[in-house]
């Protein structure tokens, strides 16, 4: 008697959509299974290789094809998504100057030369610095050029008579095009200016202040401490409110508060703050 075993064949194939054979995954072009009697199923493996390269997610396509009569298929293919998990967040550099500096250049960069040109959009944000008091026009966006990890800009930092405290203004990344990405954790840079001014010494300068109050509340009391000034350690009069205490309008514009001090040369000190009231919601 003549026992006859009946080995399935089944043939592989691997087809590039948006990725690439040898770049991106690593099988053969084609390849062969063999399946013993009794088995149902089989490994093949497919290795994804790794990259450092920014890229939209790729796919490939693999085929599984056999002429066995005793098969249920023909054919059958299935796509594999390569989804890419390089990251290329671009960053904008922090940097601290002197008030009189003239101008201070502003790095804007990749963490890796990119193959494509990258265009960043830029945002000044004032905080205690104020476009167009202590700095100027600021660019709206910047590219990077292709091969290049970064590109830089200019931004005039504006020198007055006025004593200070240090002051800072943002720059924020708005938007990137692809392949470069939006990350929060370098999406802002921070630029100190460090004050350079005659005049009396700033000594206090209160922050902000916001009363919040009922919903029922139509005005509310609000109370700050003076500003205070000095110059070598002697306190110096200020010009500013009769009192330090106001009532104010629930829901108004912040009202802006400002001290002054002038040293024996005349050379001019300020401090400004805002008070304003709020509702609570809830």
């Amino acid at each position: 008697m003549m026992l006859t075993i009946f080995f399935f064949i089944i043939e592989i194939f691997t087809e590039d959509i948006t990725a690439t054979r040898s770049r991106d995954y690593s099988p053969r072009v084609q390849d062969t299974i063999i399946l013993p009697p009794g088995m149902q199923t089989a490994v093949v493996p497919i290795r994804i290789l790794a990259d450092s390269t920014p890229e939209e997610s790729e796919s490939f396509r693999i085929s599984i094809v056999s002429t066995e009569p005793a098969l249920d298929i023909t054919s059958a293919t299935m796509t594999v998504f390569i989804n890419d998990d390089d990251e290329s967040c671009a960053q904008v550099n922090s940097v601290t100057v002197k008030e009189d500096v003239g101008n201070v250049d502003i790095i804007v960069a990749v963490p890796r030369r990119l193959e494509t040109d990258v265009t960043i959009g830029l945002r000044p944000i004032s905080q205690s610095a104020i476009s167009e008091e202590d700095f100027g026009a600021v660019l709206r966006s910047v590219t990077i050029p292709a091969g290049e990890g970064f590109t830089r800009f200019t931004i005039s930092i504006i020198n007055d008579n006025i004593r200070e405290q240090n002051e800072t203004f943002l720059i924020e990344i708005t938007d990137v095009t692809f392949p470069a990405s939006l990350c929060d954790h370098t999406s802002t840079g921070t630029i100190t200016i460090l004050a350079n001014d005659q005049g009396p010494q700033v000594d206090f300068c209160s922050d902000d202040i916001e009363v919040q109050v009922a919903p029922s509340i139509t005005t509310a009391f609000v109370r700050w401490s003076p500003a205070r000034f000095s110059v070598n350690g002697i306190d110096v009069e200020s010009r500013g409110p009769s009192e330090s205490e106001d009532i104010i309008p629930v829901g108004a514009s912040p009202k802006l508060i400002t001290y002054t001090a002038f040293d024996e040369e005349q050379a001019i000190s300020i401090c400004e703050f805002t008070i304003s009231a709020i509702v609570i919601n809830g």
